[in-house]
Parts: structure tokens; sequence; C-alpha cells
């Protein structure tokens, strides 16, 4: 369990946020890395590489939100999962064919990308992690102002 409180996050929205992002991240995302036997990642490849690419792909498809946070979270992540086979366009696809991302508050979208990252990451560890970890959950908390003062 993490420090942060999931009660604030009880919702239907959130949940199935969360759940789409599960989903995406293991069927899309990790069996993309997955296939041959895994001959497809490049050097330096960890398993949260890829659901970090999962996290930011639902934030870029939140239209009006823009933030220096998550395009530094984009440079922690290697180039090269940048680079695979349009890896991130079918993650956006998918995750877009489960959630209306659009109707979504963004406190609501936060509470779903922050959930999926703290349990599907648990265990990860090394710098650019941490790094990445603390940047993430830095621009889920601009995503959540932004919603406030857009009011």
């Amino acid at each position: 369990m993490t420090s942060r409180s999931h009660n604030r996050f009880n919702s239907i929205e959130t949940t199935q946020i969360t759940k789409r992002i599960f989903q995406t991240w293991s069927y899309v995302a990790t069996e993309h890395f997955a296939r041959l036997g895994g001959s497809v990642r490049y050097e330096g490849y960890e398993r949260w590489h890829a659901l970090g690419l999962t996290a930011i792909s639902a934030l870029i498809l939140i239209e009006d939100f823009q933030s220096e946070k998550m395009e530094h979270c984009k440079k922690i992540l290697p180039r090269e999962i940048f680079k695979c086979d349009g890896l991130i366009i079918r993650i956006q696809e998918y995750l877009k064919s489960g959630v209306n991302f659009s109707d979504k508050e963004h406190e609501q979208l936060a509470n779903g990308v922050e959930i999926a990252w703290l349990e599907f990451s648990a265990g990860a560890s090394g710098f650019h992690y941490t790094h990445f970890n603390e940047t993430l959950l830095s621009a889920l908390d601009e995503l959540r102002k932004s919603q406030v003062n857009a009011k």
C-alpha cells in the first residue's frame, strides 16, 4: 500500500479508468514486449517502462491538459520505447476504445492513472523509476488543480 490514500479515489469512473489502464498495459504494452520471447525489448528495458508509457498515453488523451512535468516524464523514459512500431498509437486507441476521456473530470482521470501506476509499478526501483514516479505524481496533481482552476 502506498502513502497516498485510496479512499478519496472511490468512484465508478475512477475504477473504469484504472481498469482500462491495466488492460491496456497488460494486453497492448506488455504484450508488445513479450512477443517472440521478449526479443523485441531494447537494451535496458524494465517492466515499469511499458506502464509509464501507458500512463503518459492516457494523459496525452486529455486535450485541454498541457504540463511541463508530463513532457519531462517522456524524457525520463528511454527513447527506444517511442520507436516501437506504433506502440504509443496502439496504446491510445485501446485506451479510447474503453473510456471516453473527454467525458471524465480531470480529478477522475488523475486518480485512475495514479491508482494504476502505484499498484502495478509496485516493486520497481532505481534512479529513473524514482524520478519518473515523482514527476508523474506531480503531473497528476497539476491535472487535478487544472480542473479546479478552470471552474
